[in-house]
């Protein structure tokens, strides 16, 4: 059955008063401009692995005043978040040091000189580590060069004997959800119902959507619809990886300067050339089944006239499906199928649709994707499908849904409005990624639960909401705004 109206109301009426308690400006109270480094040159003797390190900063077993190596006092309101991907090993930390506020990263290192060696000096992916935590810093050591962020030592600080310590948290089998400790949050929720738990889960993914909305509204304002749809559907096609880098193909091939290219070898060359992507048989390899197509592609490019997007691709850890070409493709099959006016092609979806479980199954039609490069076959029979069922649905609830509440709303359409909202809510539990397995360990007791409370998108989208406007942006349980207000209702 569809969600029915008064189901969606109510959902909306909880996601308003949610929306009143969102800190607004906290990146604000963190406006200093500190950068904490990983420090281990100075514990060359130091025979720990650096996860061992780590564990004793997630753990925060300190005991007394902390203290930089440069004397200053340090305060530590929330470590960060284990980082398990590439960059810096806890993200969003928060700190005051001398009494300021601070936020940013925190890197890990057995010696101080590991954070030249690692390289990380000039990685931008380390430029806003604000705190580099080593084991001990070495008598004679030289301070921090200028430019590197200060230093903090594990050893003088930790609240009992590193090897007492290190048995009762047995570090050496650290399981991964002690990697985020619960919130004090996380004891409020545990005692609601599963039903009032959901409800509270979906209000917040649903003010997700409506600020999703807001800002793809705002986009739509000054760009047009049609593009601001294509940009979103092109940045969310990109994963997190590669999200900024197809955003900007969107942006420097218009949706209007697409559209007037005639014929498909001229629109796979403008998008390969503007993405940087159009190979060069005189330099490097080139892909098989490319090679018929490379000529046309080239006469096409020139005769085009069109700049290459100033973006860097992330490629290395992608798995073949993911790699930018083929997100690429996508792209394409689907701006081919809008007619090269997706805004439009979108609203006429929602517009036709009786209810939200019409206007959802005619959106996995419209992102039902195959095809290949050179000659345009998109037959069902032979060629590949581009877009798996997990990507459509993060699609749907990350830029169509969002998009049609907002250009339905600008339009005075109110019914496709609700017809969006009425999709969002309908739209079942999506993948699961490394974001969402955090918040449950930080949010929900135990963890498991999610099971059970996390049915629907709209439920992960709140999940992901709380964490990141209230977990990732308060500078500790102790002043969060989303933990005072269950208090409040407790």
């Amino acid at each position: 059955m569809p969600v029915p109206t008064d189901e969606a109301t109510l959902t909306l009426q909880d996601a308003r008063k949610y929306r009143r308690i969102k800190p607004s400006a906290t990146a604000a109270i963190f406006s200093g401009g500190s950068v904490l480094f990983e420090n281990n040159e100075s514990a060359a003797e130091c025979q720990f692995a650096e996860k061992f390190l780590q564990v004793f900063w997630n753990e925060q077993r300190f005991h007394g005043g902390l203290a930089l190596t440069d004397g200053r006092s340090l305060e530590v309101l929330n470590p960060g978040t284990w980082n398990v991907e590439p960059g810096p090993d806890f993200r969003n930390a928060a700190l005051r040091i001398s009494g300021e506020a601070v936020r940013g990263d925190v890197e890990v290192h057995r010696s101080p000189a590991d954070w030249r060696r690692h390289g990380h000096d000039g990685d931008p992916a380390y430029g806003n580590v604000v705190l580099h935590v080593l084991w001990n810093v070495p008598a004679g050591q030289p301070p921090a060069a200028a430019g590197e962020p200060p230093r903090f030592e594990l050893a003088p600080h930790l609240d009992r004997p590193w090897h007492d310590l290190a048995r009762e948290l047995q570090a050496t089998v650290y399981p991964y959800a002690r990697r985020v400790a619960p919130g004090a949050c996380a004891f409020h929720l545990a005692g609601r119902e599963d039903a009032t738990l959901k409800r509270l889960l979906a209000a917040a993914g649903t003010a997700r959507f409506l600020d999703k909305a807001e800002r793809i509204g705002q986009q739509g304002l000054a760009s047009g619809f049609d593009q601001a749809l294509y940009g979103e559907v092109f940045a969310a096609l990109g994963y997190k990886v590669n999200r900024d880098a197809m955003r900007r193909v969107a942006e420097t091939l218009p949706a209007a300067e697409f559209a007037r290219i005639p014929d498909r070898t001229g629109r796979e060359a403008a998008l390969l050339g503007v993405a940087g992507l159009l190979p060069d048989a005189s330099r490097e390899s080139v892909r098989p089944d490319w090679r018929p197509h490379l000529a046309g592609w080239w006469d096409a490019w020139w005769r085009l006239g069109l700049v290459e997007a100033d973006v860097e691709w992330a490629q290395a850890p992608l798995r073949p499906a993911n790699r930018p070409e083929r997100r690429l493709l996508a792209g394409l099959a689907w701006m081919e199928k809008t007619a090269f006016t997706p805004g439009r092609s979108c609203l006429a979806l929602a517009h036709g649709a009786a209810d939200g479980r019409e206007l959802l199954r005619r959106l996995w039609d419209a992102f039902r994707l195959s095809g290949r490069w050179g000659g345009g076959d998109t037959g069902p029979v032979n060629a590949p499908q581009l877009l798996g069922h997990s990507r459509a649905g993060d699609i749907l609830a990350n830029a169509a849904l969002p998009f049609l509440y907002a250009a339905s709303r600008h339009l005075g359409d109110e019914a496709a409005a609700a017809r969006a909202l009425d999709a969002f809510l309908l739209l079942p539990r999506l993948q699961s990624n490394r974001r969402l397995a955090e918040a449950a360990h930080r949010l929900l007791v135990p963890p498991s639960r999610i099971r059970d409370v996390v049915t629907r998108a709209a439920e992960q989208q709140g999940l992901l909401e709380i964490q990141r406007a209230f977990c990732a942006a308060a500078a500790g349980c102790a002043v969060c705004p989303f933990r005072a207000a269950l208090g409040d209702e407790g």
